[in-house]
Order: C-alpha cells, then sequence, then structure tokens
C-alpha cells in the first residue's frame, strides 16, 4: 500500500510539473503567475513585520504589484531576502502538504481563509480585493467539494506554479538584470554586496530548497 501511494505520488508530481511547465505562460495558468506575485508581496510585508517593522499595505496589479512597508536596516534586510524565497518557500510548504498531510482539503480551506484574511486587511487596490477574495473562495469550495485526492491535486498545482514562477522572476528580474531597480539592489546598497551576488545566491538558494521539497515530497507515505 505504501509503495503504491508513493508511485501513485510521484506521477501526481511529475504530472503537475510538466502542466506547469508545458502551460505556465499561456492564458490557462496566468492568474496562478499573478498568485505568485501576491504570495512574494505577502512574503515581503510579513517579513519586516514579524521583525518589528510595518507592514502597510499592498497594491496588486495584473502580473506586478508593490509592498509599502517600514523600517530600519534589519527589516529592510528581512524584506528583501524574504520576498522571492518567502514566496518560493510558501509554495513548497503546499507541495508537501499536499504529499503528506491527511487531510489535504484542510490545508487548502486553510489557505483560502488566510489569504482572506490578509487580503481584506493589507490590499489596497480595487483588482487586489477582487483578486485575493475570489482565489480565497476557490480555495474554500475547492476544501468543501473536492475528495483529499482532489485538493491534494489543486495544493500541488498552486505550490508548484508558485515555485517556478517565483523562480523564473528570480532568474529573469534579479541575475538577467542586476541592474534593474529591486530588491537585490536594496540588499547592494545596505551591505556593499553586488547586487548580481544577491540575485544568483538568491537563485541557488531557491533551487537548493526546490530539490529538497521534491525529495521530500516523493518519500511522503501517507495512506488515503
Amino acid at each position: 500500500m505504501r509503495e503504491r501511494y508513493r508511485g501513485r505520488n510521484l506521477a501526481e508530481i511529475a504530472a503537475v510539473f510538466l502542466i506547469v511547465l508545458l502551460l505556465g505562460d499561456t492564458f490557462l495558468l496566468a492568474p496562478l503567475k499573478t498568485l505568485s506575485v501576491f504570495f512574494e508581496k505577502i512574503s515581503a510585508g510579513l517579513a519586516p513585520l514579524l521583525c518589528g517593522g510595518d507592514f502597510q499595505r499592498i497594491e496588486l496589479h495584473p502580473g506586478k504589484g508593490v509592498t509599502v512597508s517600514g523600517g530600519d536596516t534589519l527589516q529592510r534586510m528581512a524584506r528583501s531576502n524574504f520576498s522571492y524565497l518567502g514566496a518560493f518557500l510558501s509554495g513548497a510548504a503546499l507541495i508537501l502538504a499536499s504529499a503528506w498531510a491527511k487531510r489535504p482539503r484542510v490545508w487548502l480551506g486553510l489557505l483560502g481563509a488566510f489569504l482572506a484574511a490578509l487580503t481584506l486587511v493589507y490590499v489596497r487596490t480595487a483588482f487586489g480585493l477582487a483578486f485575493g477574495l475570489a482565489f480565497s473562495a476557490a480555495f474554500i469550495a475547492c476544501a468543501v467539494r473536492l475528495n483529499d485526492g482532489g485538493g491534494s491535486f489543486v495544493l500541488k498545482l498552486v505550490g508548484m506554479a508558485v515555485c517556478w514562477n517565483t523562480l523564473l522572476r528570480i532568474w529573469r528580474e534579479l541575475v538577467l538584470r542586476p541592474n534593474a531597480c529591486g530588491e537585490h539592489q536594496g540588499m547592494a546598497a545596505d551591505t556593499g554586496v553586488p547586487a548580481f551576488v544577491w540575485g544568483v545566491g538568491w537563485l541557488g538558494a531557491a533551487m537548493l530548497a526546490g530539490v529538497a521539497t521534491l525529495m521530500l515530497a516523493a518519500r511522503a507515505d501517507r495512506r488515503r
């Protein structure tokens, strides 16, 4: 039974990865790109808040967004480091929950509730409010209507899309454009380490975390 579940879980992971890889730049998965940006902006706001800073608001637009927060140098560095990495780790956590959690639907419902709360408290654009609440409602509806197998698939799809899109954004926006305005430039100004080094470092850390996530998810032995 355990080997059978692992085999099915591996097949699901491979299938979801292929879906995201092949359809990631199409209109079918375009909302998940904006969701990935939303996760980045949430991470960029929560990191300084947890370090004693200020999380003021998120301005979310299709495919892009801005987090407005305040704080000292330490809190700015927390924001810069966890903007992209926080989003990636959030996606990784969803993949692991899909594989290991006994009731994936519960985690899907909690994700919807958490996203709704953050949307209502911090989002300050009409698009962002509609987008955040629509996804929250969709996650809660999936948690109610789907069985655990369906909930697990949704978690895998969302988690994989967030991880993949975050990797692409680090590569395109930070590594290929080291002189562009971004979190890497903030870290360069605060530390004296070149922006390119920060971009490559974040990309490497995300890739290592991705490999570890897939290995852990593939070894899941939960029985449904």
